[in-house]
């Protein structure tokens, strides 16, 4: 008795292609969301150090020091860039910038602002 083929000779090898296709897609998934992962963390790095940046400067501010040096010590101290300091009265606004691995998005920038509060 002869076995029937289910596959004609044409099919051969497609099983293969098939599965060499989804183990790149797998890949490309996997990078599009370590992608994704490495913004989302620089975001909040950017985000951290802008609030602990204006925070330091406007406590500097209050203390009679210069505002924006000690902003961009404190930035450059987690190897970032001062993108923008502005001081108006007590408050102090500073922009961070972080560079990111990510070509398409090569750095993320956030901005914060801190000052006393006013005891009304």
């Amino acid at each position: 008795m002869e076995h029937a083929h289910c596959f004609h000779a044409s099919d051969r090898g497609s099983g293969t292609v098939a599965g060499a296709f989804l183990i790149m897609l797998a890949a490309l998934l996997m990078g599009t969301l370590a992608t994704a992962a490495h913004i989302v963390i620089c975001q909040a790095k950017a985000r951290s150090v802008a609030d602990l940046t204006a925070i330091s400067a406007a406590y500097a501010r209050r203390q009679g020091g210069r505002a924006c040096d000690i902003a961009l010590t404190v930035v450059r101290g987690h190897d970032m860039e001062l993108a923008g300091c502005d001081v108006q009265g007590d408050d102090v606004s500073v922009e961070v910038t972080v560079s990111t691995s990510v070509p398409f998005a090569p750095h993320v920038t956030r901005s914060s602002r801190a000052g006393p509060a006013s005891c009304r």
